[in-house]
């Protein structure tokens, strides 16, 4: 009988040290996770003060997302023709319309606009010239809007805020953005007189005799942008002929490039 107590207090000594070191263990492992060794929570001896807090719920949109982008020029009194501006940036303008000087970007809504959110809004247009680059807010009194578009003036013959007068060539990247801060939309476009095939310069050979030209004395016309871009003064006729207002608009503009395209907002 002795002799079997003894082997059973053997085996219960045997086994405290076990469970000692798995207890051990297992504060080891809890203090390593406790949150007071966090360094984000002000709670901890780690706390590096600057504590980490859950990002606030977006905001719903109060202006609808933009779907189509366009530069639109007057090309006969009444006859507006555009041109769709990509959203990949590399779109060029050729015209430089006469009469009236200016061009329109007409922007369509995937659904109607509220006109006081727009005016709450902004509309940014960052022009770039090659030589310096400027930010300009698009006062509500420079569009016209219908229930889902917008149409923004760009004039090219005047100066007339909030644009000054376009030089030769320039590359603008246009905002939407609504009072809560989000974006409905964006483009970056070039304008480069001229620049017949949208490459980014005016060359001669390219733009009128290989190109253009190919299209005199066709009327300019939706069904055919070639022969929009080709018409170049807006008049509404292709007229590339030695004297004529599309060969002087390509002449004078011989060898001249887009500049860099201005940083984003």
């Amino acid at each position: 009988m002795n002799t079997r107590r003894s082997a059973a207090s053997a085996r219960r000594v045997s086994v405290r040290p076990c469970l000692s070191a798995f207890a051990v263990a297992v504060l080891m492992l809890a203090g390593s996770c406790h949150p007071l060794n966090n360094p984000v929570d002000p709670r901890s001896s780690a706390y590096t003060g600057e504590p980490v807090e859950r990002d606030p719920p977006e905001r719903t949109p109060l202006l609808p997302e933009t779907v189509r982008w366009e530069s639109v020029a007057e090309h006969l009194e009444g006859q507006l023709l555009a041109l769709e501006i990509p959203a990949d940036g590399i779109f060029v303008e050729p015209r430089r319309p006469d009469s009236p000087p200016q061009l329109w970007i007409v922007v369509t809504f995937e659904a109607a606009v509220d006109p006081h959110e727009l005016d709450r809004g902004l509309v940014l247009a960052r022009i770039a010239n090659g030589f310096e680059t400027e930010t300009r807010i698009v006062h509500p009194w420079a569009y016209s809007l219908t229930p889902d578009n917008l149409r923004l003036i760009i004039p090219l013959g005047w100066p007339w805020p909030p644009f000054t007068t376009l030089p030769t060539a320039a590359m603008i990247r246009m905002r939407i953005v609504d009072v809560g801060g989000h974006v409905a939309g964006e483009r970056l476009f070039g304008i480069l007189p001229g620049d017949f095939d949208g490459d980014g310069r005016v060359f001669f050979a390219d733009d009128l005799q290989t190109g253009a030209a190919q299209l005199n004395g066709f009327l300019a016309s939706r069904d055919d942008p070639w022969s929009i871009r080709a018409d170049m003064n807006a008049d509404g006729v292709v007229e590339t002929d030695a004297g004529f207002p599309d060969y002087a608009i390509v002449s004078q503009n011989e060898g001249t490039t887009l500049p860099d395209p201005p940083p984003e907002f």
